[in-house]
């Protein structure tokens, strides 16, 4: 079983092409590292998690924008957090348009034969398809080669304003219009998450049509 606090919600990142959880104590199930500030953590990993996509935030601090996705499966509460121009949080963007949000969606994430991040979201085991492909944009912006410093450089910043108008204008109105809005932040809450929400995956099953463009 289980135990939930009240307004409680389980915070969730990309490391390393997994989906990461921070706690406290390190124990069988988890991994320790020393980060990037010199601390030592301990994580747990997964291949993918499931829920209700409830609502998805913009969210800026010391690290640059960053995407908040809060997803729910009964009384268990997730926030995953992506970076703003990942390649993950594009994947996902992507698909979005095609998703049916009054239904579970599983996010699964796992690093690609070049040992890039690689994201797909399903319903059940259907992958969710893309509506913007390099193939078929359906006018998101390509990304543009730059020179700085004498190298080559790829600016998203076009094809960024393009999806974040998507998402803020456009999926979050309906997320909201289903699940209702959000209350005030919640409070962080560490290894009390149900098993039944996270899944293991396997990457060779996943398709290669998650490449940022």
């Amino acid at each position: 079983m289980a135990l939930h606090e009240e307004n409680s919600v389980a915070y969730l990142y990309i490391f390393n092409g997994r989906i990461a959880q921070r706690v406290d104590h390190p124990t069988d199930k988890t991994v320790s590292r020393t980060n990037k500030n010199g601390q030592r953590i301990h994580e747990r990993y997964y291949g993918a998690v499931q829920g209700m996509l409830t609502n998805i935030e913009l969210e800026s601090g010391d690290y640059g924008k960053q995407w908040l996705l809060s997803l729910q499966d009964g009384l268990d509460k997730y926030t995953l957090r992506l970076g703003y121009s990942s390649r993950i949080a594009k994947s996902i963007f992507c698909r979005l348009p095609n998703a049916a949000l009054d239904e579970f969606i599983t996010v699964i994430a796992w690093k690609d034969k070049d040992d890039k991040e690689a994201s797909v979201i399903r319903h059940g085991s259907a992958n969710i398809p893309m509506k913007y492909t390099k193939d078929n944009p359906n006018g998101l912006p390509p990304m543009v080669k730059t020179v700085v410093d004498g190298k080559d450089v790829w600016n998203d910043t076009d094809q960024m304003k393009f999806l974040e108008s998507l998402v803020l204008e456009t999926i979050v109105p309906k997320l909201h219009r289903l699940h209702g809005r959000p209350k005030a932040k919640e409070v962080p809450a560490q290894a009390t998450t149900s098993e039944s929400s996270f899944q293991a995956f396997d990457a060779t099953t996943g398709n290669g049509d998650d490449a940022p463009f």
